[in-house]
């Protein structure tokens, strides 16, 4: 049997839920200040002073149980817990105040309600009896995060994942809990994957669960656990644009409702456990969140009527019970009356300035001159010429698109730049220094061109190019993917480009004195050369520092640059989280050697020298022409760093901050 439904995004953010839910009331009040605001922020630090209410009939991303008599279902709705009757009408709030509490199930006996809950300030398993005279707080832990816990059918324990890695998702392993005393144990783990949606059947010695290993359609299949044994054994094998999640299992131990996907769609699938056939059995349903980190599980929580005979399940921003005959869905329809306290109005006003000069936040590629007298930026989409650290920056070439990369020739007379346009694509440009004469376009075929940099001859032009196509559909600059796919090269004075090889995730093209080779780099491969039709590839160096917390990897170098003489090379480590990123120099293995990996993470070790070069992080690094000095910008300021003037300062700091040997 199918059944169409409305298509409905999860949403797990509560503001966006206001947005997502205001069309849908029954009746709706403005936003009103009341008494009794104080007792709502069960100790959170943020003191409620507004209140959001609201009477709803439907809902998003609403995990749902039944009662063991039958007679109720309990759901969440907007961080509180509702129970209505199962034949629909007024629901009963359980829970109240700023806290985000969901995934209620009821206990074996129907007495009490387990959920999760951030009231403690970070989500924790809690219990709270259903006739709202006790709530007892199961799991008291400040990092880990948990998600869909499951009574065992004795009622002694919670099943729950647990996820160590929570600001990251997409993690955690099965732990079991007492619901009175200890501190829960390991139930099953899997280093790496996402272990998620506990469910039984009538008995406990076999545990159902979802068990994931990435953030992609298709991850998720279904294993059970047998907690005699201790053998897991994976009971669905749903291909690569499916996936099988949110187990549900009969109380008569009969039947399987799970989640999976057609195609672009969403549905949920019934399986006889005594047969093993299977058909849908509500399709499409809501989208599943499989690309995300699951952090509500990967569906809402369902549930089988206690007969067996129907799965009550939400969808469509309605709550539904589902016969397993076939027959038509049944609505359980409900109003909540709402009652959101929220924190203090964020308002105030933020000058924004029209003057026609005004000072910029940031500038981008800066890169200086052969003489290091001058500096070419971008600034706004507009490229600049300044006197180095001194002297007002002109404006440069005004073609009226976008304008990146500017890269100097080798006598300083001419700055090569790219450009973008949406509807004439992008090319490569040439113009005078000193803005003598209109800038010349070098390339004849539109595409997305990007990184030029002169050979040290000055002959010719290697930069990275790709698709227009890929720029007009990418979402941001930074999201393009596969843009840059190929090296070309073109005459310094324009024509057209000759491919030299697949980029394959390479960027950066520069060269050293060497004018036969040409550098690039990635964050997999390091820093490689090769010929300039492509071939004679070899490898130098990587640069690795230490891993991101909760990632066994260190991170490597996002850019690595070799200076002009080939002695050193440049690394730039991109930030981990939301940090800037940090420059460092490291010594270049001698010609002929084979290619080294350099941490910059290790101190006081014997071996080749890297120093860091960032105190506060930095951008867009480049080195001078004599590969003496590094620069870089940092918002609007531009630094330059002395390598020469500051090694001697470093020969006597002795407390090592600012060199680092490495094996």
């Amino acid at each position: 049997m199918y059944h169409n439904s409305n298509f409905l995004l999860p949403v797990f953010s509560l503001i966006l839920i206001f947005f997502l839910l205001t069309p849908l009331y029954i009746s709706a009040q403005n936003v009103e200040l009341r008494d009794d605001l104080d007792d709502l922020h069960d100790g959170l630090p943020l003191t409620p002073e507004r209140m959001f209410t609201r009477t709803l009939s439907e809902g998003s991303w609403m995990s749902v149980d039944v009662h063991p008599s039958g007679d109720w279902v309990v759901f969440d709705l907007l961080g509180d817990l509702y129970e209505v009757p199962i034949e629909g009408g007024e629901a009963r709030r359980l829970t109240h105040g700023m806290a985000f509490d969901a995934q209620p199930r009821y206990s074996p006996d129907g007495e009490r309600i387990v959920f999760t809950s951030d009231r403690g300030g970070s989500d924790n398993v809690w219990i709270i009896s259903r006739d709202l005279a006790d709530t007892v707080q199961v799991t008291d832990e400040v990092h880990p995060c948990f998600r869909s816990p499951a009574w065992t059918p004795d009622g002694e324990y919670i099943v729950v994942t647990r996820d160590s890695r929570c600001w990251f998702g997409g993690t955690g392993d099965l732990w079991i809990y007492h619901t009175t005393e200890g501190k829960g144990a390991p139930l099953v783990e899997d280093d790496g994957a996402h272990l998620v949606g506990a469910a039984f059947g009538p008995d406990d010695r076999r545990v159902w669960y979802a068990r994931g290993e990435g953030n992609r359609p298709g991850e998720y299949q279904l294993v059970v656990y047998d907690r005699q044994s201790e053998e897991s054994v994976t009971e669905t094998f749903r291909d690569a644009s499916r996936g099988a999640f949110r187990p549900t299992l009969s109380p008569n131990g009969r039947w399987l409702v799970y989640v999976t996907r057609h195609a672009t769609q969403t549905g949920l699938r019934f399986r006889d456990l005594k047969s093993g056939d299977e058909n849908w059995l509500a399709f499409p349903v809501q989208r599943d969140a499989q690309e995300s980190g699951a952090t509500r599980d990967v569906y809402p929580g369902m549930a089988f009527t206690p007969n067996s005979g129907e799965l009550v399940a939400t969808y469509g921003g309605k709550i539904w019970r589902i016969p397993i005959d076939g027959s038509d869905p049944l609505e359980i329809p409900f109003e909540a009356h709402v009652e959101i306290p929220m924190g203090p109005e964020v308002s105030f006003e933020y000058p924004i300035s029209d003057a026609s000069e005004f000072t910029v936040r940031q500038n981008r590629y800066a890169t200086p001159s052969p003489e290091g007298d001058r500096l070419a930026f971008i600034a706004l989409h507009r490229l600049y010429v300044a006197d180095h650290l001194e002297g007002e920056a002109r404006m440069v070439a005004d073609l009226g698109s976008t304008k990146h990369h500017p890269t100097w020739s080798p006598d300083g007379e001419w700055i090569a730049f790219v450009t973008w346009c949406d509807h004439e694509g992008g090319h490569i440009y040439r113009v005078r220094a000193n803005r003598s004469g209109e800038p010349e376009r070098l390339t004849k075929q539109a595409a997305l061109y990007e990184q030029p940099v002169w050979s040290p001859d000055g002959n010719r032009i290697v930069a990275l190019r790709g698709p227009a196509r890929v720029m007009r559909e990418a979402w941001q600059w930074g999201g393009i993917q596969g843009g840059a796919q190929e090296f070309v090269w073109l005459p310094a004075e324009g024509g057209e480009s000759t491919f030299i090889v697949r980029a394959n995730g390479l960027r950066n093209p520069h060269f050293t004195y060497d004018p036969e080779r040409i550098y690039a780099s990635s964050r997999e491969d390091g820093l490689i050369s090769f010929g300039w039709d492509g071939t004679d590839r070899r490898e130098h160096v990587k640069i690795t520092d230490e891993p991101v917390p909760g990632f066994a990897q260190p991170r490597r170098a996002s850019m690595i640059l070799a200076s002009p003489d080939g002695e050193q090379a440049l690394g730039f480590m991109s930030p981990p989280q939301h940090d800037v990123g940090n420059i460092f120099v490291v010594t270049m293995p001698p010609p002929g050697e084979e290619a080294s990996t350099v941490s910059v993470a290790n101190t006081g070790q014997a071996g080749s020298i890297a120093r860091r070069l960032t105190t506060l992080g930095g951008e867009f690094p480049a080195w001078s022409a004599d590969g003496r000095k590094v620069h870089w910008s940092l918002g609007n300021a531009h630094f330059v760093y002395n390598l020469d003037e500051t090694s001697r300062a470093d020969k006597r700091d002795e407390a090592g901050e600012k060199l680092t040997y490495l094996p």
